[in-house]
C-alpha cells in the first residue's frame, strides 16, 4: 500500500487506491460487496467519476491518487447504497425521464442522496463515523464544499443548500426559512427513488418558474435555481454530519449510472462515459435531447463532480500495465461449446464400419489378456495399503467399563478396563486426466491412451471415481468464433477469462454407463496412432482378413479423433468444471487432477467484459492481476521496472513498464483449482522420443530446462533487463543421472507449480501389447525365473499414470 502525506491545510494519512493492487484495495471490494448483499462486480479504473451501473451491476471506481481510508469508505458506502436502494424496476425509467429536462438529474441527484444515505446509515450504523470523518476531510482539505473565505452561504439556491446541509451539516451551518425547514419532515421520509424523483420535479418546477419570473440583466445568465434568502440558521433532522456528499459514491452529488440499449453505460451525471457515444444511451440522466432552454441545476452537484474528477487519476497507462480481470467458474453454455459428444458419434461410426469395432475389440482383450493380472494385482496392493494407513490412524481407549473376564487378576494388574479401538473413516477420491492432444503427441498418444486404459480399469476395480479427456484446438466451434460467440458478454462488468478455441473429448468415465464400450472406443483411439508399431489388426480372431481392408481406412476417419495444438489453460479452465462437479456429485473429500502433455500452453484464453475483447496469454504472458472470485484470491505475477518508454513520441522519457512472471497464468490455473477443491495437480511431461535428454552420451543437456514448462521460478527478464534465475531443489547431474536410471525425474511442490510434476521419456509409457511368445516352447528353471523378474520389473516401472498417482489415494 502506497502511503504518502498530502499537503493540504493540515497533515494527514492519505492512500493511492486503485494504482497498485494491494491487499487495502481487495478489502474494499470485499467492503463493497458485503453492503449491498450480493456479489457486485468492483473495478478501479481510470474514469473520473464513480459509477454504479444498475444494470449489469457494476461498481466502477475511479483510481484515487490521494484520499483517506474514511473519503474511501465514505464514497464505497454511497455507491452502495445506489446498488442497494436506487437500482429497483422503475430507476432506469426515471433515469430516462430526466433526460426530457435539463438539470433535472441535479435536482434528483441531491434528493435521493439523502434518502440513500440515510438507509445506509440506518441498516450499518458503523458507517456512520466514515461518513463524518470522511465528509469533515472533504470539507476542510477540499475538493468537496470547501469553504471559500467570505461567501454568502444564503445566496446559495434552496437545492444546493439541502445538498450541503445533508452532507456537511455537522461542520457548516447551512441557513434556511421557516418555509425551506417545512421540506426536511419529507426528504427524511422519503421511501423510494419515485418519492425522490417526485420532490426534485417539485423543487425543479419552481425554480424554473422563478427562473422566468427573475428580470434578466445583458449579459447575465440565468440563476441555476430561485434564491431564497435566509432568516434563520436549520440544522435539520437526520442532519448529523454523517450525511454523504451528493452522488452516487463521488460525494458530489452524482446520481446513478445506467445501461442503454445499446450497453453504454452512464455515469452519474448522465454524460455517457464515452463521449464519442454520448447520444447512443437513452438511459443518461442530464441529457436535453429536446434543444430547449438551459434549466436551473445543483451548482453544487455539479461543482463537486468536477472536483472529484481533479483528484482521480487520469495518467495514461502504459501498455504494459496490468490487466484487472476476474477468474470465474465457466458457465454450463461455456462448456457445451467446448465438449464434443465422441460417445455417441463413434458409435454411430461403428454402425457404418462394423469391422472397426471388431477390431477395437480384439485390440482390447489383448490389452486384458495381458495386463488383466496387472490391474487385479494393483487393486489388491492398493486395498492392503488403504487398510494399512487406516490401522495406523487406529486408536484404542478405554470404555470405564469393567471386564469381568480380567477381574481375577485385580492384584496383580490395573488394567480392569473393557477397551476399544477406533478406525477412522477414509477419506472418498476421486481422479481426472487431461490428455494433450496436440500434433507433437502423435508418435507418444496410442502409448498415452494404454496408460488412460490401464488407469481406468484399475480405477473402475477398486470403485475410484475417474475421468479422463483430451483436450485440443478447434478454431471454430459449433460455427461461430471467440468474438461471435462471446459477443453478448464484452459489456458484461468486469473482464473475465474464457476458453479459447479449446476442445474437451471425454474418452473415459467410471460414473458413465457402457462402461466396457467406452473402452472399445478408447481403444480404437490409440489404435489410429498405433498404426507404425505393428498393432492395427486386420483379421479377425478366428484369422478370417476383414474384406477390402476397411479398418485401415476407416480408422483414419474417426470422429473426435484428430490432434491440433496445445490450449492448455483452456483445458485447465475446463477441467475445473469437471473437478467440481465429480467432487459434489460423489461428495469426495479429495481430487487428484494428472496433467499429460509434451509441452507449454500455445493458445493463450479470451479475455472479455469491461467493453473489451481480445486475446491473452501465451509464450509472454501479458502481467495481470488475477482475481479468483471463488476464494478471493489474486494472482498477480509481475515485475515493474524503469526502462524507456518514449518511442512513441521520440522523446527522451523514462517510465514503469510491467513484465509478466513466465508461468503466471499457469500458477493462477492452477491454483485456483487446488484452493477451490482441495486438489491435488500434478503434471507429467512427455519427453519425445531420442530427445537430447533421454540420449545416453549426452551429459551436457540441462534437463531442467525442460521443466521449466511448470517451474514455480522460470528463468526469463525483469523490464529493466536483469536476468531471472531458476531455482532447483535438484542439480542437473542428480536429474540427468536419474532420467538414465529411471527413465524419469520427479519434482516437488517447492520447486514447480501443482504439487509433483515428472518429466518421462517416451519409452516409459510404452505398454507392450504384443502376442505371448508360444508357451510350447521350452524354458529351463533360470530363463522362467529371469523372464518373470525382468516381466514384474518392467510392468511396474511402466504403469506410469496409476504409480504417479496412487501415493494421493492409498
Amino acid at each position: 500500500m502506497s502511503i504518502e502525506k498530502a499537503t493540504a491545510g493540515a497533515d494527514r494519512e492519505t492512500v493511492s487506491i486503485g494504482n497498485y493492487l494491494t491487499h487495502l484495495d481487495e478489502t474494499k471490494r470485499g467492503l463493497a460487496k458485503l453492503l449491498a448483499r450480493e456479489n457486485i462486480t468492483v473495478r478501479h479504473e481510470t474514469t473520473p467519476t464513480a459509477m454504479f451501473d444498475v444494470v449489469n451491476r457494476v461498481l466502477v471506481l475511479p483510481k484515487f491518487d490521494s484520499v483517506s481510508v474514511d473519503q474511501y469508505d465514505l464514497l464505497i458506502g454511497h455507491e452502495v447504497g445506489h446498488a442497494k436502494y436506487s437500482s429497483g424496476p422503475t430507476s432506469v425509467a426515471i433515469l430516462e425521464e430526466c433526460r426530457n429536462f435539463d438539470g433535472l438529474h441535479t435536482y434528483l441527484n441531491v434528493i435521493e442522496d439523502t434518502r440513500i444515505e440515510r438507509l445506509m446509515k440506518e441498516e450499518y450504523p458503523g458507517l456512520r463515523a466514515s461518513f463524518r470523518r470522511g465528509y469533515a476531510d472533504f470539507a476542510t482539505h477540499g475538493p468537496l464544499f470547501q469553504e471559500v473565505p467570505g461567501e454568502d452561504i444564503s445566496s446559495y439556491s434552496f437545492i444546493d443548500r439541502i445538498n450541503m446541509q445533508y452532507k456537511i451539516g455537522a461542520h457548516r451551518d447551512v441557513p434556511f426559512t421557516d418555509a425551506e425547514r417545512a421540506y426536511f419532515p419529507r426528504i427524511d421520509t422519503l421511501d423510494s427513488m419515485t418519492e425522490a424523483f417526485e420532490l426534485a420535479k417539485e423543487l425543479y418546477d419552481a425554480d424554473v418558474e422563478a427562473q422566468k419570473n427573475a428580470p434578466k440583466q445583458p449579459g447575465q445568465e440565468p440563476e441555476s435555481g430561485s434564491e431564497q434568502p435566509s432568516d434563520q440558521n436549520g440544522d435539520g433532522d437526520s442532519q448529523d454530519g454523517d450525511s454523504q456528499d451528493g452522488d452516487s459514491q463521488d460525494d458530489t452529488g452524482k446520481s446513478t449510472k445506467s445501461q442503454g440499449t445499446d450497453g453504454q453505460s452512464q455515469d452519474a451525471d448522465g454524460a455517457d462515459s464515452n463521449d464519442d457515444k454520448q447520444d447512443a444511451s437513452p438511459q443518461s440522466a442530464g441529457a436535453n435531447t429536446t434543444n430547449g432552454p438551459v434549466g436551473p441545476h445543483a451548482k453544487t452537484d455539479v461543482a463537486n463532480s468536477k472536483a472529484l474528477e481533479g483528484i482521480a487519476s487520469q495518467k495514461e497507462e502504459h501498455e504494459s500495465t496490468p490487466i484487472v480481470c476476474d477468474l470465474r467458474p465457466l458457465t454450463p453454455r461455456d462448456i457445451e461449446r467446448c465438449t464434443t459428444a465422441f460417445f455417441d458419434d463413434v458409435q454411430e461410426f461403428f454402425g457404418v464400419y462394423p469391422t472397426l469395432h471388431d477390431a477395437a475389440r480384439r485390440y482390447l482383450d489383448k490389452f486384458n489378456l495381458k495386463h488383466g493380472a496387472t490391474v487385479k494385482f494393483m487393486a489388491r496392493e492398493f486395498e492392503l495399503k488403504k487398510t494399512a494407513k487406516l490401522a495406523e490412524r487406529a486408536r484404542t481407549s478405554r470404555t470405564g467399563r469393567l471386564d469381568v473376564s480380567k477381574l481375577y487378576a485385580y492384584k496383580f494388574r490395573e488394567d480392569l478396563f473393557q477397551s476399544v479401538t477406533v478406525l477412522p473413516n477414509g477419506k472418498s477420491h476421486g481422479v481426472v486426466v487431461l490428455i494433450d492432444g496436440s500434433g507433437s503427441m502423435q508418435n507418444v498418444m496410442s502409448d498415452t491412451l494404454d496408460q488412460a486404459l490401464l488407469f481406468g480399469s484399475f480405477a473402475k476395480a477398486v470403485g475410484i471415481p475417474f475421468k479422463a479427456v483430451v483436450f485440443r484446438t478447434d478454431r471454430n466451434q459449433n460455427g461461430k468464433t471467440d468474438d461471435e460467440f462471446y459477443a453478448s458478454m464484452k459489456n458484461d462488468g468486469s473482464k473475465t477469462l474464457l476458453p479459447s478455441g479449446v476442445v474437451i473429448t471425454t474418452i473415459l468415465d467410471t460414473s458413465a454407463p457402457k462402461w466396457k464400450e467406452q473402452l472399445v472406443q478408447t481403444a480404437a483411439f490409440a489404435m489410429k496412432y498405433e498404426q507404425g508399431h505393428g498393432t492395427l489388426y486386420e483379421s479377425d480372431a478366428n484369422g478370417t482378413p476383414y474384406v477390402g481392408s476397411d479398418v485401415r481406412y476407416s480408422i483414419n476417419y474417426l470422429p473426435h479423433c484428430d490432434l491440433g495444438s496445445t490450449p492448455l489453460y483452456g483445458g485447465l479452465l475446463i477441467a475445473e468444471r469437471l473437478v467440481e462437479t465429480m467432487k459434489s456429485t460423489h461428495r469426495l473429500d479429495k481430487m487428484t487432477m494428472l496433467i499429460v502433455t509434451d509441452g507449454g500452453d500455445s493458445q493463450g484464453l479470451y479475455l472479455c467484459g469491461g467493453g473489451e475483447q481480445k486475446h491473452v496469454g501465451g509464450y509472454y504472458d501479458q502481467p495481470m492481476a488475477i482475481r479468483d472470485t471463488v476464494t478471493r484470491r489474486v494472482y498477480a505475477d509481475y515485475a515493474s521496472g524503469t526502462a524507456y518508454t518514449g518511442y512513441h513520441d521520440n522523446s527522451d522519457q523514462y517510465g514503469t513498464v510491467f513484465r509478466a512472471g513466465r508461468n503466471g497464468m499457469l500458477k493462477a490455473l492452477v491454483g485456483s483449482i487446488q484452493e477451490r477443491h482441495d486438489c491435488r495437480v500434478v503434471t507429467i511431461k512427455v519427453l519425445p522420443p531420442r530427445s537430447r535428454y533421454t540420449r545416453r552420451g549426452r551429459g551436457d543437456a540441462d534437463i531442467l530446462s525442460a521443466a521449466s514448462q511448470f517451474a514455480r521460478t522460470p528463468a526469463g527478464s525483469k523490464p529493466n533487463g536483469d536476468r531471472t534465475v531458476p531455482t532447483w531443489s535438484i542439480s542437473n547431474e542428480d536429474a540427468m543421472k536419474s532420467m538414465k536410471d529411471d527413465g524419469q525425474v520427479v519434482f516437488h511442490a517447492k520447486d514447480i507449480v501443482g504439487d509433483a510434476a515428472i518429466l518421462v521419456s517416451a519409452s516409459r509409457l510404452h505398454l507392450d501389447i504384443k502376442d505371448e511368445e508360444d508357451a510350447d516352447t521350452p524354458l529351463t528353471p533360470r530363463q522362467i525365473k529371469s523372464a518373470f523378474v525382468k516381466r514384474s520389473v518392467a510392468g511396474s516401472r511402466n504403469r506410469v499414470f496409476v504409480q504417479t498417482v496412487i501415493p494421493f489415494l492409498a
